[in-house]
């Protein structure tokens, strides 16, 4: 999506652009990705064995209530799904390289062909010696007759993984996968720990036709050349061993040329960190408020106890029998251009009361950042004041500079609701800690390594500068996980990223060293109310409610 405002915020996919504080790091991850692709759309791909997907017969379970999401509910359905990926685990697990076959691409591009007493099934310009199928599927008349034809013909056709014997055979140790491409004359051998929680740790056999080629280690994140990779002689074969973190990758350039070994840079040196960190915010802490007693038409709601925001926009909208916001809703732009015309409803009188506490009032200015709305707002009795032309996260946010007392300050948004006005939690910027689950603090004086929330920043998701006091050396710096979307290294030369396994390198310090961890939005936007978080969130992931409608506990960010 490409703005905040309303339920944009909570549908999905999310932003990858200047909402998230990490968006100008997203050149990292496309460079590395763009540099395997190159390999994947320019080389060659050495596979030798064609798995025969059954489409058709997959194709023939849909119907209505066949599946529940994304898992299979229909009997034959459950059964094609195990049966593929038990197939797909028991090629990975031999180490087979493989392509996945569609019996209508066969059928319309396929052929059988014969060379030194080889027999081939050709689909378009890509051949293979050896064919995996399950002779039982349903297929199309035309692909079952194309794969007897090869078969009769000498082709090789089975449902064993023993009975495959391919040139690209790469033996690994558990959870490791390899994929080779030929490329600029060279082999390149893509290794990936596919277990993203646990290490592997072992060696990988090195197919024999791959004898008399030297291997180097590459780094596609810079696009470099770290220095060669040590085999060694295990019997008749040679391997390579490997110690990968959990989803770490490794890149293995095997060439016929003499290679050389990287010139090793200076000695790195050991640093002690600090205790406690002098620290900088990228911007300013923020406690956002998301729970309301709420009046309507002059009665008041839920016996005067707070409920969520999002709670009440959906209970007005069902009592007046309106769409409600959520992931199946029209969005607001259509129904304005192509919906009924004619003034927009009014659904009721309302009057929401947002509250908080301050141990202490921050001397800086703080602000109150909201999205627009046709409710009027006053602060501890107050009306807003000037709005402030300061941007924070999103344009859907206005910021007005506000004033607060210590103790209980109320927040009050009132006036007259409508069809295509939207309740949203609102944000307390500033200069100022947070102690759970809505008190203004003082800002620590520094910082420790660990979990931030239990430091005053609880709800924070921009990005946190530690000060190191290290200013000269050689440095080497490595972190086992990180907690944290991206990390940038400052203090070389240039600006160092570190966002995916291994989370290592080296820094030639030129001035201070400062480790900048930058966070996703997680604990600013939420969901806020989960019994545990999700990995993946859709709009219904915000509207837990009943005994899965928790206070907030944070996720763990900081520097580990």
């Amino acid at each position: 999506w490409y703005t905040m405002q309303g339920e944009a915020k909570r549908d999905y996919p999310a932003s990858i652009l200047h909402q998230n504080a990490w968006y100008k790091d997203w050149k990292t991850l496309e460079d590395y990705f763009a540099r395997l692709g190159v390999l994947s759309a320019e080389g060659k791909k050495l596979c030798d064995v064609l798995y025969v997907a059954p489409m058709r017969e997959a194709w023939g379970c849909a119907r209505l209530g066949w599946m529940e999401t994304l898992c299979a509910k229909d009997q034959n359905a459950a059964r094609l799904d195990k049966e593929y990926f038990d197939d797909f685990r028991r090629l990975f697990e031999s180490g087979i390289n493989f392509d996945y076959g569609d019996e209508e691409i066969i059928r319309k591009y396929g052929s059988v062909e014969k060379e030194n007493g080889i027999t081939y099934l050709r689909v378009g310009k890509v051949r293979y010696d050896k064919v995996f199928w399950n002779s039982a599927y349903d297929i199309c008349k035309e692909t079952r007759e194309l794969i007897e034809r090869y078969k009769s013909e000498g082709g090789f056709v089975t449902r064993d993984t023993e009975a495959i014997s391919s040139a690209w055979r790469f033996q690994t140790p558990k959870g490791v996968a390899v994929t080779a491409y030929e490329f600029g004359g060279d082999i390149w051998a893509y290794v990936l720990n596919t277990d993203k929680q646990s290490s592997a740790t072992g060696e990988i056999v090195i197919p024999d036709s791959l004898d008399g080629y030297n291997a180097e280690i590459w780094d596609f994140r810079v696009g470099e050349r770290v220095g060669k990779a040590e085999t060694a002689k295990r019997g008749k074969r040679n391997v390579l061993a490997v110690n990968l973190f959990g989803g770490q990758e490794l890149i293995v350039r095997f060439t016929r040329d003499v290679t050389a070994s990287v010139e090793k840079g200076k000695k790195s040196e050991k640093a002690a960190l600090p205790k406690e960190f002098a620290y900088e915010l990228t911007e300013p802490n923020v406690l956002p408020l998301d729970e309301v007693v709420w009046e309507k038409d002059g009665q008041i709601q839920n016996g005067g106890k707070p409920c969520n925001i999002l709670h009440v926009d959906r209970k007005i909208r069902a009592d007046c029998g309106k769409m409600l916001r959520g992931g199946e809703m029209l969005q607001p732009w259509f129904v304005k251009k192509y919906g009924e015309s004619g003034e927009e409803q009014k659904l009721c009188n309302l009057s929401l009361a947002y509250t908080f506490n301050a141990e202490t009032v921050p001397a800086d200015t703080v602000y109150l950042a909201k999205e627009k709305t046709l409710l009027s707002v006053t602060v501890n009795g107050e009306p807003l004041g000037k709005a402030s032309d300061l941007f924070w996260a999103d344009k859907c946010f206005t910021l007005y500079p506000i004033a607060l007392k210590k103790g209980e300050n109320k927040i009050v948004m009132s006036g007259e609701f409508a069809e295509f006005d939207g309740l949203e939690a609102i944000y307390i910027l500033g200069n100022f800690g947070v102690a759970l689950p809505a008190t203004l603090t003082r800002l620590p004086a520094s910082l420790t390594a660990g979990d931030i929330s239990e430091q005053g920043l609880p709800y924070y998701s921009g990005s946190v500068k530690y000060h190191t006091g290290i200013t000269e050396g050689n440095v080497r710096i490595a972190f086992s996980d990180l907690k944290c979307a991206v990390m940038r290294i400052h203090g070389g030369k240039e600006m160092q990223t570190l966002a995916f396994a291994p989370y290592e390198t080296t820094v030639s310090l030129c001035s201070e060293l400062i480790l900048e961890t930058v966070f996703n939005r997680r604990n600013t936007f939420g969901p806020l109310h989960q019994t545990m978080p999700q990995s993946c969130c859709a709009p219904d992931s915000f509207l837990t409610d009943g005994k899965d409608y928790v206070p907030f506990t944070p996720l763990y960010q900081g520097l580990l």
